[in-house]
């Protein structure tokens, strides 16, 4: 995998985990919709770099929560739990998908 959508993977992995655990990262979050849009574009990085492989299911679910995550938030003015919900889903299938590309690479050796 190249560095670039490794990086990129991760920074989706980060802004989720900021927009579903505001309170690690200092209680609610100002600016959920900017944090929202670099989600589902690094979302729709994700589905695209994974067109071809066997995960393409996990990245598709993660850009359809981000999609519904998004769209909860631009609906409503604090952060729904809808939005939450959609941000969520998104944060696990993109852990699920951190850990079979883990298990796969020990199953290679």
């Amino acid at each position: 995998m190249p560095k670039v959508s490794l990086v990129c993977h991760v920074g989706l992995l980060l802004v989720l985990s900021i927009l579903v655990f505001p309170g690690m990262f200092g209680g609610d979050v100002p600016r959920a919709v900017p944090l929202a849009v670099v989600a589902l574009v690094l979302a729709v990085v994700l589905a695209v770099t994974e067109v071809f492989s066997g995960l393409r299911w996990v990245a598709l679910v993660a850009l359809a929560a981000a999609v519904a995550g998004l769209i909860a938030t631009v609906c409503d003015d604090p952060v729904s739990g809808a939005a939450l919900w959609g941000w969520g889903l998104a944060w696990m299938a993109v852990v699920v998908w951190f850990a079979v590309l883990a298990s796969r690479a020990r199953s290679n050796r």
